[in-house]
């Protein structure tokens, strides 16, 4: 047996769950990418539409998650559903940054600054993710 899995959730629930949250952290690190890269082509009305358009992918992503998202809340305990739900890191980083710029909340000197972190983090998140899935085949 895996020493990952926590014999409470059962292998299935938790590959599940960690399956998403690693599918939103590849999503999540090539919207750094692309946020951080491409700051010329960033206006509010194009930071909103691609949180629109990643939040739907990641929606659609989703459905054996969300199938099952109700199991896995009852079995998990809360330090559990943060170790899980934490790998998704470059999805919330990444989309709250962008509604931030959408709204205003962020100027554009700001995002000069966030910009090399953002597109830097999200290149390292990618090849990240790469890496561990083929030595560990998640």
């Amino acid at each position: 047996m895996d020493k990952r899995i926590d014999p409470t959730l059962g292998k299935s629930i938790y590959e599940t769950a960690t399956a998403y949250m690693a599918t939103l952290a590849v999503i999540g690190s090539f919207t750094m990418t692309l946020a951080g890269t491409a700051k010329a082509f960033i206006s509010p009305a194009v930071a909103l539409t691609i949180v629109a358009v990643v939040v739907a992918l990641a929606f659609l992503r989703g459905g054996e998650y969300r199938r099952r998202v109700d199991e896995f809340l009852e079995r998990a305990d809360f330090m559990m559903l943060v170790e899980i739900c934490a790998k998704a890191w470059p999805f919330w980083l990444s989309t709250m940054f962008l509604i931030g710029v959408g709204l205003g909340i962020i100027s554009m000197m700001q995002y000069d600054t966030w910009k090399h972190f953002m597109s830097v983090g999200g290149l390292v998140g990618l090849g990240t993710q790469y890496l561990a899935g083929q030595v560990f085949k998640f």
